[in-house]
């Protein structure tokens, strides 16, 4: 054999026991779920339809008396009971509009005891529990003119107050309008009660309101344990200081029952 012959074969024997490294991949990690979706908040129920069109609300006799194609606006109030109350402005004016307050489903009015739709002339406001409460102004300012308060009792709403003051009282400050003399207001009627100053009229929350003499009578007591309306003014009665004595000139001035009407 050659020296080239020997060369190559050294050269090929090295070669073939070789071993050529090879690079180990890379750990691949295992897959992270992605975090799953929050949830996504529930849509606001849909507004009435009877709020989003008010001529729905007029075909169904909403503002007969305003004589109007649409109502100038409805607004939507929940009660603390669920039920869905609109309160429908007929029409606007100066200083207050005239309003209706109706059902939303079925679309009907709100009645009071009286069987009438519950609203009038005014800017009123219900409170969760369902009373309403608006001032009937006789002027801009708010001085004077009529304050109403209404509360449901069952399915219709009873006049709780009515409270009034003249426009040329005289009287200085008017104060708030829950302050003024009490006019009106109704009830079931519990008692009847001849005392030493007059006829105490005493109803069913146990408000005992002074009348005169002549309320203590058949025709009044045929009332008792029904719903009447009252009407009350403010006059010059003799003072429970004198405690009946016909003799004593002391002299207040109240609220005293005029008249007590059936509902």
């Amino acid at each position: 054999m050659n020296t080239l012959a020997l060369h190559l074969f050294a050269l090929l024997a090295c070669t073939g026991s070789r071993t050529v490294p090879t690079e180990t991949p890379a750990e691949v990690p295992a897959p992270v779920d992605a975090p799953a979706a929050p949830e996504a908040a529930p849509a606001d129920p849909p507004a009435a339809s009877a709020a989003a069109d008010g001529t729905a609300l007029v075909a169904a006799g909403a503002c007969a008396s305003s004589d109007v194609s649409t109502p100038a606006h409805v607004d939507s109030q929940r009660l603390g009971d669920g039920r869905e109350v609109l309160l429908v402005t007929c029409e606007n004016f100066a200083y207050q509009s005239t309003f209706e307050y109706w059902a939303a489903s079925p679309m009907v009015p709100l009645k009071t005891r009286a069987g009438s739709i519950l609203g009038g002339l005014g800017l009123p406001t219900m409170e969760a529990e369902g009373t309403v409460e608006w001032l009937e102004k006789s002027r801009g300012p708010g001085d004077c003119g009529t304050l109403h308060t209404y509360a449901p009792s069952g399915e219709v709403w009873v006049l709780k107050a009515e409270r009034s003051r003249e426009c040329d009282a005289g009287d200085g400050d008017p104060g708030a309008p829950q302050s003024w003399p009490l006019t009106a207001r109704s009830g079931v009627l519990k008692e009847l009660q001849n005392g030493d100053r007059g006829c105490y009229v005493v109803l069913d929350d146990d408000t005992t309101i002074i009348g005169d003499f002549d309320l203590c009578s058949p025709e009044s007591e045929a009332l008792l344990g029904k719903a009447v309306a009252i009407e009350l003014v403010t006059a010059e009665t003799q003072s429970p200081e004198c405690e009946g004595d016909p003799e004593c000139s002391l002299r207040i001035t109240e609220q005293v029952v005029m008249s007590v009407k059936a509902l």
